[in-house]
């Protein structure tokens, strides 16, 4: 039977168990395809699945090796680059004199003393033990780039400073200086 004579078949019979004849012959088109793709997805040969692909030999990719002359020019090339900075003039830049240390005053995050740089780290109010507070100050020891922490309750010193906690991002520091009363707030953070 031919194509047309199986469509001619079908469509005498318009009816059958209520589906068109056209409707009929594309179920079971599209019901063939969806067999004919399981069966190719599923049912596949174990000769298809364990074929082993060759790769050819791989070869390690050679980088460019630089000789000692063309490191040597690059180098120089690039020296002008090169950042040569004295520490001992980069020191003398960041202390001050004891001039200057005297007349530090008001709202600062780091208070120069000596060789040594103050910064509040943090402070904190003890509730546990009627509400004692101790701040939490960072000394940087500027010749060396030493750092260490330090507990201070409040009322005490630190390097030469008495320390009045003021609240939880400041702290107040205060000393006699050549007869002249300092006083300065070490604050966590500059506020607007």
């Amino acid at each position: 039977m031919s194509g047309s004579n199986l469509l001619a078949l079908f469509s005498r019979h318009q009816k059958q168990g209520g589906f068109s004849s056209i409707s009929l012959l594309l179920l079971l088109l599209v019901l063939g395809m969806v067999l004919l793709d399981a069966y190719q997805r599923f049912y596949t040969s174990d000769n298809e699945i364990n074929k082993r692909v060759l790769l050819q030999d791989l070869q390690p990719i050679t980088t460019a090796q630089l000789t000692k002359a063309q490191y040597a020019k690059i180098t120089e090339l690039y020296s002008r680059f090169n950042l040569q900075e004295n520490t001992q003039q980069g020191l003398d830049s960041t202390l001050l004199s004891d001039e200057q240390q005297a007349l530090q005053n008001g709202e600062l995050l780091n208070v120069f003393v000596g060789t040594k740089m103050l910064k509040l780290r943090a402070v904190v109010f003890d509730k546990s033990s009627s509400n004692d507070a101790y701040a939490i100050i960072e000394i940087v020891d500027l010749p060396t780039d030493k750092h260490s922490t330090e507990k201070i309750s409040d009322f005490n010193e630190v390097e030469g400073f008495k320390v009045s906690i003021t609240t939880n991002t400041k702290v107040s520091l205060s000393r006699t200086i050549n007869g002249r009363l300092q006083q300065i707030i070490l604050t966590m953070y500059k506020s607007n």
